[in-house]
Protein backbone atom coordinates (compact mmCIF):
# COMPACT_ATOMS: atom_id res chain seq x y z
CA UNK A 1 0.00 0.00 0.00
CA UNK A 2 1.55 3.45 -1.24
CA UNK A 3 1.79 6.43 1.30
CA UNK A 4 0.20 8.92 0.59
CA UNK A 5 0.91 12.89 1.57
CA UNK A 6 1.00 16.68 0.52
CA UNK A 7 3.80 18.02 0.04
CA UNK A 8 4.22 21.63 -1.20
CA UNK A 9 0.38 21.68 -2.20
CA UNK A 10 1.03 18.81 -4.63
CA UNK A 11 -0.11 14.90 -3.61
CA UNK A 12 2.99 12.51 -3.17
CA UNK A 13 3.90 8.96 -3.09
CA UNK A 14 6.47 9.18 -0.48
CA UNK A 15 7.46 5.87 -1.10
CA UNK A 16 8.78 7.18 -4.47
CA UNK A 17 9.88 10.45 -3.26
CA UNK A 18 12.04 9.06 -0.69
CA UNK A 19 14.12 6.81 -2.78
CA UNK A 20 15.08 10.14 -4.82
CA UNK A 21 15.02 12.81 -1.98
CA UNK A 22 15.27 10.77 1.19
CA UNK A 23 16.28 14.15 3.37
CA UNK A 24 13.41 16.56 1.67
CA UNK A 25 11.13 15.41 4.50
CA UNK A 26 13.23 17.32 6.86
CA UNK A 27 13.70 20.36 5.27
CA UNK A 28 11.38 22.83 5.25
CA UNK A 29 11.98 26.21 4.08
CA UNK A 30 8.99 27.70 5.86
CA UNK A 31 11.00 27.28 9.24
CA UNK A 32 12.67 29.39 11.39
CA UNK A 33 16.09 29.39 12.15
CA UNK A 34 16.03 29.44 15.64
CA UNK A 35 20.05 29.58 16.26
CA UNK A 36 20.10 33.08 14.26
CA UNK A 37 19.60 35.70 16.99
CA UNK A 38 17.40 38.46 16.26
CA UNK A 39 20.37 40.81 15.52
CA UNK A 40 21.82 38.78 12.99
CA UNK A 41 24.36 36.70 14.91
CA UNK A 42 24.92 32.94 15.12
CA UNK A 43 24.46 31.41 18.91
CA UNK A 44 27.54 30.71 19.96
CA UNK A 45 29.71 29.86 23.01
CA UNK A 46 32.23 32.19 24.16
CA UNK A 47 34.67 31.93 26.86
CA UNK A 48 34.35 34.05 29.44
CA UNK A 49 36.61 32.73 31.98
CA UNK A 50 40.07 31.17 31.29
CA UNK A 51 39.76 27.98 33.30
CA UNK A 52 42.76 25.55 33.44
CA UNK A 53 42.20 23.71 29.96
CA UNK A 54 41.68 27.43 28.35
CA UNK A 55 44.95 28.27 29.42
CA UNK A 56 47.03 25.38 28.33
CA UNK A 57 45.12 25.77 25.01
CA UNK A 58 46.18 29.73 24.95
CA UNK A 59 50.10 28.28 25.91
CA UNK A 60 49.80 25.72 23.20
CA UNK A 61 48.83 28.15 20.53
CA UNK A 62 51.35 30.59 21.47
CA UNK A 63 54.12 27.78 20.90
CA UNK A 64 52.68 27.35 17.25
CA UNK A 65 50.63 24.47 17.48
CA UNK A 66 47.53 23.82 15.01
CA UNK A 67 44.03 23.51 16.06
CA UNK A 68 43.87 19.07 15.46
CA UNK A 69 47.25 19.33 17.03
CA UNK A 70 46.16 21.01 20.16
CA UNK A 71 43.13 18.58 20.29
CA UNK A 72 44.96 15.06 20.04
CA UNK A 73 47.29 16.64 22.73
CA UNK A 74 44.93 18.04 25.16
CA UNK A 75 42.16 15.21 24.27
CA UNK A 76 39.71 17.71 23.91
CA UNK A 77 37.25 18.68 21.30
CA UNK A 78 37.58 20.48 18.36
CA UNK A 79 35.02 22.84 19.45
CA UNK A 80 36.85 23.95 22.67
CA UNK A 81 39.96 24.71 21.13
CA UNK A 82 37.65 26.41 18.65
CA UNK A 83 35.88 28.23 21.00
CA UNK A 84 38.60 28.92 23.29
CA UNK A 85 40.89 30.85 20.46
CA UNK A 86 38.11 32.72 19.45
CA UNK A 87 36.70 33.91 22.61
CA UNK A 88 37.78 37.96 23.82
CA UNK A 89 39.37 36.35 26.74
CA UNK A 90 41.37 33.98 24.92
CA UNK A 91 42.54 36.70 21.98
CA UNK A 92 43.17 39.50 24.27
CA UNK A 93 45.61 36.97 25.85
CA UNK A 94 46.71 35.74 23.13
CA UNK A 95 48.46 39.10 22.25
CA UNK A 96 50.24 39.67 25.61
CA UNK A 97 51.55 36.54 25.29
CA UNK A 98 52.79 36.48 22.17
CA UNK A 99 54.23 40.20 22.26
CA UNK A 100 56.13 39.07 25.37
CA UNK A 101 57.51 36.38 22.95
CA UNK A 102 58.05 38.94 20.71
CA UNK A 103 59.54 40.96 23.44
CA UNK A 104 62.35 38.17 24.37
CA UNK A 105 62.83 37.89 21.13
CA UNK A 106 64.56 40.66 20.65
CA UNK A 107 66.27 40.79 24.30
CA UNK A 108 67.93 37.56 22.98
CA UNK A 109 68.75 39.57 19.21
CA UNK A 110 70.55 42.39 21.35
CA UNK A 111 72.02 39.81 23.79
CA UNK A 112 73.60 38.16 21.05
CA UNK A 113 74.36 41.55 19.17
CA UNK A 114 76.21 42.99 22.59
CA UNK A 115 78.49 39.60 22.47
CA UNK A 116 79.51 38.96 19.37
CA UNK A 117 82.64 41.40 19.20
CA UNK A 118 83.75 39.27 22.43
CA UNK A 119 83.66 36.00 20.15
CA UNK A 120 85.21 37.70 17.43
CA UNK A 121 87.81 38.80 19.73
CA UNK A 122 88.54 34.90 21.47
CA UNK A 123 88.52 33.82 17.69
CA UNK A 124 91.09 36.35 16.93
CA UNK A 125 93.19 35.30 19.68
CA UNK A 126 93.06 31.68 18.93
CA UNK A 127 94.09 32.55 15.27
CA UNK A 128 96.83 34.93 16.36
CA UNK A 129 98.01 32.81 18.98
CA UNK A 130 98.05 35.23 21.81
CA UNK A 131 96.16 36.22 24.74
CA UNK A 132 93.65 33.24 25.72
CA UNK A 133 94.43 31.31 22.85
CA UNK A 134 98.13 31.00 23.23
CA UNK A 135 98.26 27.05 23.57
CA UNK A 136 95.81 26.44 20.52
CA UNK A 137 97.16 23.95 18.22
CA UNK A 138 98.24 24.74 14.88
CA UNK A 139 94.88 21.86 13.64
CA UNK A 140 92.80 24.41 15.74
CA UNK A 141 94.03 27.59 14.78
CA UNK A 142 93.80 26.41 11.10
CA UNK A 143 89.79 25.58 11.69
CA UNK A 144 88.88 28.76 13.73
CA UNK A 145 90.51 30.99 10.53
CA UNK A 146 88.61 28.96 8.22
CA UNK A 147 85.62 29.48 10.02
CA UNK A 148 86.11 33.22 10.65
CA UNK A 149 86.87 33.60 6.73
CA UNK A 150 83.61 31.72 5.97
CA UNK A 151 81.72 34.51 8.40
CA UNK A 152 83.60 37.12 6.25
CA UNK A 153 82.11 35.38 2.87
CA UNK A 154 85.92 34.41 2.23
CA UNK A 155 84.86 30.73 2.55
CA UNK A 156 86.31 27.97 -0.15
CA UNK A 157 84.27 28.13 -3.28
CA UNK A 158 81.63 24.97 -2.98
CA UNK A 159 80.96 23.81 -6.87
CA UNK A 160 79.01 21.13 -7.83
CA UNK A 161 78.81 19.92 -11.19
CA UNK A 162 76.49 17.30 -12.19
CA UNK A 163 75.28 15.92 -16.44
CA UNK A 164 72.72 14.17 -17.50
CA UNK A 165 73.46 11.49 -19.98
CA UNK A 166 70.60 9.45 -22.17
CA UNK A 167 71.88 6.82 -23.84
CA UNK A 168 69.77 4.07 -26.07
CA UNK A 169 70.15 0.49 -26.36
CA UNK A 170 72.44 0.71 -29.00
CA UNK A 171 74.65 3.17 -27.41
CA UNK A 172 75.21 0.66 -24.49
CA UNK A 173 75.48 -2.33 -26.91
CA UNK A 174 78.80 -0.23 -28.42
CA UNK A 175 79.86 0.17 -24.75
CA UNK A 176 79.68 -3.38 -23.85
CA UNK A 177 81.46 -3.91 -27.03
CA UNK A 178 84.22 -1.45 -26.37
CA UNK A 179 84.65 -2.72 -22.97
CA UNK A 180 84.81 -6.56 -24.06
CA UNK A 181 87.09 -5.65 -26.93
CA UNK A 182 89.93 -3.99 -24.65
CA UNK A 183 90.31 -6.72 -22.21
CA UNK A 184 89.39 -10.25 -21.89
CA UNK A 185 85.68 -10.16 -20.40
CA UNK A 186 83.35 -12.62 -20.25
CA UNK A 187 79.53 -11.39 -20.52
CA UNK A 188 77.37 -14.05 -19.20
CA UNK A 189 73.41 -13.25 -20.70
CA UNK A 190 70.38 -14.26 -18.41
CA UNK A 191 67.90 -16.73 -19.49
CA UNK A 192 65.26 -14.45 -21.01
CA UNK A 193 68.13 -12.67 -23.04
CA UNK A 194 68.99 -15.78 -24.72
CA UNK A 195 64.95 -16.64 -24.85
CA UNK A 196 64.44 -13.56 -26.75
CA UNK A 197 67.69 -13.89 -28.93
CA UNK A 198 66.55 -16.93 -30.26
CA UNK A 199 63.08 -15.34 -31.53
Amino acid sequence: MARLGISKGKIVDYDEHEKRWPYERYFDSERVDLRIKRNGRRKSWEVSKLWDIHQEVIRLKTLGMKNVQIQSALGVSKGLVTCTLNSRVAQDKLMIMRGARDAETIDLAKRIKEFAPKCLDLLESVVEGVGAGTGATLGLRVRTSQDYADRAGLGAVRKFQSESVHLTVADIEKIKQRASDSRNVIIVKSEEAVADESK
